[in-house]
């Protein structure tokens, strides 16, 4: 594939440190959909990067975020003068070709990244989330980040021994979690010891009297969710929508696919081609948060979006997802960031940014709909794709608050409920 982007130059590309890396990006920039010229700066950026490894011989399991670092320091592209004073690390397109060796060096040296035992130990966990427990790939990283701070809070430069540890070390050491407004921080550290404990146990370990101290955090089940969109307030947002463009064609169906399937963003993202059922109406939600997809109707708004989406407003690509970026290069990246880009810029112009945040409201206005047609929580969870009932209790959770101030007394006639 070399050749189709540097005829003239590739018999000297072949010859570079890490040419079978180049080959290997210059196939995804081809499939993926990159423009021609940007694949063919990227692929010269990564040659570039070759050289100046073998001109420091630096071998290619030696590379690491500080390599990288040092690269975009030292190094000057032919293009770029002498005198230039602008950065090289300021350079989008220069660090993301160096970025994308060290992506490719960290797959076929998974274990030459993990240079110390708490690395190692991290690393192996990370694996035991996304295998093991099928966890979502941004929960795991978390966790990932999480168990590195605790585990260097105990032993960095010592010997890492469960054993040497007690609840009550365990118990301190979350109580100088920095706190914040809703404990998030403090939680999730909670959540991930439970997991990183459940995984030593696995192991053979006995960490078992460990779990006694973590803390546990009391859940406001009983209290109505703070955010509620009401159907005036959702409509006033999609008419904040240009259907006329193509991203405004791809933000009115991916927020349909939350507001009437209750969707969440990550798996509006990931929807493909072949995950809809146009025949018999229905589509497939992939929960990858909880692991468990499902088959579930289609409703015609939402299949007339996406249609008029596939239709007027895909950009042409050989991605098999419904909802792709626009940019110049069509990928799909890890996360739904660019649909929630879109979302939160429509948020500040309809002025309900001030109210409302993320797009888990969406899911609130869809379960309180499903509440008020009589739907049972039990299948409410279903189609939310919750593994508790008490998480769906406070979706479908009627504003209780508001009731109050609209009820009225009880009237003092008899009623009679003949005809």
């Amino acid at each position: 594939m070399l050749e189709f982007y540097h005829p003239n130059r590739v018999s000297v590309l072949r010859k570079n440190t890490i040419a079978q890396f180049m080959e290997m990006e210059a196939v995804r920039l081809r499939s993926q959909g990159y423009s021609f010229n940007y694949a063919r700066e990227l692929l010269m950026y990564i040659s570039y990067f070759g050289d100046w490894l073998k001109a420091n011989r630096i071998k290619l399991k030696n590379i690491d975020k500080t390599t990288v670092t040092r690269f975009l320091e030292e190094f000057k592209p032919p293009t770029i003068s002498k005198e230039s004073t602008k950065p090289i690390s300021g350079r989008p397109h220069l660090r993301a070709a160096t970025l994308s060796v060290l992506d490719y060096v960290k797959k076929q040296y998974p274990e030459s990244m993990q240079k110390t035992p708490i690395q190692r130990e991290v690393y192996s966990f990370y694996h035991f989330l996304i295998d093991d427990k099928n966890i979502a790939v941004r929960t795991a990283e978390r966790y990932k980040q999480f168990l590195s701070l605790f585990l260097k809070y105990f032993f960095e430069g010592k010997k890492m021994s469960m054993m040497s540890l007690t609840p009550r070390m365990i118990r301190n050491y979350i109580e100088q979690v920095p706190s914040s407004l809703d404990e998030r921080k403090r939680k999730d550290t909670c959540s991930m010891l439970k997991n990183y404990f459940q995984y030593l146990l696995l192991k053979g370990k006995n960490v078992s009297e460990l779990h006694a101290g973590i803390p546990s955090f009391q859940s406001k089940h009983n209290a109505p969710p703070a955010e509620l969109l009401t159907t005036e307030e959702l409509n006033v947002f999609l008419n904040l929508i240009d259907r006329t463009t193509a991203i405004g064609k791809r933000t009115y169906a991916s927020v349909l696919c939350q507001t009437d399937i209750g969707m969440r963003i990550g798996d509006v993202a990931a929807i493909m081609l072949d995950d809809i059922d146009w025949r018999n109406g229905r589509i497939l939600v992939k929960n990858n948060k909880s692991g468990k997809p499902a088959w579930l109707p289609l409703p015609r708004r939402v299949g007339d979006a996406i249609v008029d989406y596939l239709r007027k407003g895909r950009p042409t690509t050989n991605n098999r997802h419904v909802f792709v970026p626009h940019s110049r290069a069509r990928y799909f990246p890890k996360r739904a960031s660019y649909l929630e880009r879109a979302i939160y810029e429509l948020w500040k112009k309809s002025d309900l940014d001030k109210q409302f945040s993320g797009t888990r409201i969406f899911r609130h206005y869809a379960a309180r709909k499903m509440k008020e047609k009589q739907c049972p929580v039990k299948v409410i969870s279903d189609i939310l794709g919750h593994s508790s009932l008490q998480v769906t209790a406070i979706y479908a959770k009627v504003d209780i608050l508001s009731l109050r101030t609209v009820s009225q007394e009880w009237p003092n006639e008899e009623v009679s409920y003949e005809n």
